[in-house]
């Protein structure tokens, strides 16, 4: 009769807009993430513009070049604001976010060996992840 599926429908949730979570709810994430030798990855979090998100990180295996930048929501133009750029294996610092949009880091690995990031983020905002 289709009954148990409609007492069911109600306990479903509706899907929640992308940053939904990142307007109000505090999260910590650790994590470790593979730079492969010789290549660069992109690790990101999305953010309401005005949200604190305080982070570091530390390498196991050497330095690597990155760039801490952020993509305004929406901007087909491929502009990116870059927050710092250099060359370390031990970072610590906080961001308020400029614009609503992903923040994160790009990580270039110049060595001939995986060099192991881990990463500790905390504040308002959204996983997305390595892109």
């Amino acid at each position: 009769m289709g009954l148990t599926r409609l007492a069911n429908a109600s306990a479903v949730s509706p899907a929640k807009p992308a940053n939904e979570d990142a307007a109000g709810k505090y999260q910590e994430v650790d994590v470790d993430i593979i730079v492969p030798a010789g290549e660069g990855l992109e690790y990101k979090f999305s953010a309401l513009e005005g949200d604190d998100i305080r982070y570091s990180w530390q390498t196991a295996g050497g330095e690597l070049f990155f760039d801490f930048h952020g993509e305004p929501k929406g901007d087909a133009t491929g502009y990116f604001q870059s927050y710092t750029v250099s060359t370390s294996g031990k970072v610590r610092g906080s961001l308020t976010a400029p614009f609503e949009g992903s923040h994160g880091w790009y990580w270039e690995n110049k060595g001939n060996k995986p060099i192991t990031v881990s990463l500790h983020v905390e504040g308002k905002y959204q996983l997305i992840g390595i892109k």
